[in-house]
């Protein structure tokens, strides 16, 4: 598994939302006077699709960790939860939208279907120790980036009522968007639990990379013995290894 190349489109896209999410604190500064037609009925809408796809790209770079040597039970599970997500984005119909309950019970059942896929970080035990820290750097990144944007998405609720919390008073009150609250929730969650199981995971690391490069070495010269290469190799082989371990 390339860490690299598995984060570094998620990041860019993330850049781009951020600064998209940024745009009205920009303008203010740079240009005092905007328009409140821009501020007010443009921006909202770019800074919520921005914000969209790039929660998007996260659940999909996150479902190829979670992936990660899956079993059935883990297709299942990831199948389920695309059902409901699925339910969610149906809860955008207009009148279906306004019944609280539905929107309610679509948002608890998606999340709770999403805690056995969350707590999965199986990939974390088949990088090597140098990949764990670029893994490391590109999660605290993508945290910092959803925050930015989470916390601009919140400022611009009273323009886009249907989109986010309707009455911040009540703490389970959802709005008519459940599908993005769903996306933003599992997104936000396995990233940072990953950055916390990365970094628990640090001080153990070097000696499971030994581990690992000892038993490649064992496969190595077993190779040597089905494949009948002449005892001088085998040996040269062994004696390499002993001074590795020296």
């Amino acid at each position: 598994m390339l860490i690299d190349e598995l984060f570094n489109n998620v990041v860019i896209v993330g850049v781009i939302a951020a600064i998209v999410a940024m745009l009205p604190n920009l303008l203010a500064i740079i240009v005092p006077n905007t328009s409140n037609w821009l501020t007010i009925n443009v921006l909202p809408f770019a800074i919520f699709y921005a914000a969209f796809v790039y929660f998007m790209m996260c659940l999909a770079m996150f479902r190829k960790l979670i992936f990660e040597r899956k079993t059935n039970a883990v297709i299942q599970q990831w199948r389920a939860l695309t059902t409901l997500l699925i339910i969610a984005a149906f809860c955008q119909i207009k009148h279906l939208n306004r019944i609280d309950w539905i929107t309610q019970l679509v948002w608890l059942t998606g999340m709770i279907a999403a805690v056995p896929l969350i707590l999965r970080f199986r990939w974390i035990a088949i990088i090597e120790q140098r990949e764990k820290w670029y893994a490391i750097l590109y999660l605290f990144i993508i945290n910092l980036i959803s925050l930015a944007i989470i916390q601009q998405l919140i400022k611009i609720t009273d323009n886009l009522p249907h989109f986010l919390l309707t009455d911040k008073t009540k703490l389970f009150y959802l709005s008519q968007n459940v599908f993005l609250l769903l996306i933003i929730g599992i997104s936000l969650l396995y990233a940072l639990l990953s950055l916390l199981a990365l970094v628990f995971n640090m001080p153990i690391a070097s000696a499971i990379d030994e581990q690992r490069t000892e038993i490649q070495h064992y496969h190595a010269i077993g190779r040597l013995v089905r494949n009948h290469v002449e005892q001088k190799k085998i040996f040269d082989q062994l004696l390499h290894l002993l001074q590795q371990h020296l």
